[in-house]
């Protein structure tokens, strides 16, 4: 969560932590994006001001794809263009934001889990596609770390590069 006044960030970060949200939140813009290098977000909720919202929105997708946002606004702030946001008035309603939230996590659930199998092994491969054929996941399954990354745009081979990077210093 994103929410420079502190009583709001207390008052939102209660109500997601009691609708069951685990919730990271900060004052500054440039805090949410050193938390999105470390740790995985799927939904963003914050006070969103038109001149530096897709600046943050594109900043932190470039890290995190398939980042979900819950702009909480003014009736009159522009998010067009924000792909996969989800727009709360401010003032707003606790059980406004509660639900706005779940809509943006069901968006996150429905997502296909996409799965990146490298195996050496013929046999192996064509098991693990027989396996997960028909699931709802996308598979891709590669002899080599080459073919692999064939398929993946340089903003997805970025966020993996740094994911894995985290893990190995972790």
């Amino acid at each position: 969560m994103l929410e420079e006044n502190a009583a709001v960030q207390e008052l939102v970060d209660q109500a997601l932590r009691e609708a069951d949200h685990r919730v990271l939140s900060t004052k500054h813009a440039l805090e949410a994006v050193e938390l999105a290098r470390r740790v995985r977000i799927d939904v963003l909720v914050g006070v969103l001001l038109e001149e530096r919202t897709h600046a943050l929105i594109n900043e932190l997708r470039s890290i995190q794809p398939g980042l979900h946002v819950v702009g909480i606004c003014d009736p009159d702030d522009d998010l067009d263009g924000v792909e996969r946001s989800v727009r709360l008035s401010s003032p707003f309603v606790l059980d406004d934001l509660r639900e706005a939230v779940a809509e943006a996590w069901r968006a996150v659930r429905e997502q296909t889990l996409r799965v990146l199998a490298i195996v050496q092994d013929d046999d192996l491969r064509a098991l693990i596609r027989r396996m997960l054929e028909g699931s709802d996941c996308n598979v891709l399954v590669a002899g080599n770390a080459v073919e692999a990354l064939e398929p993946f745009s340089r903003d997805e081979l970025r966020h993996a590069i740094g994911a894995f990077r985290r893990v190995r210093e972790a």
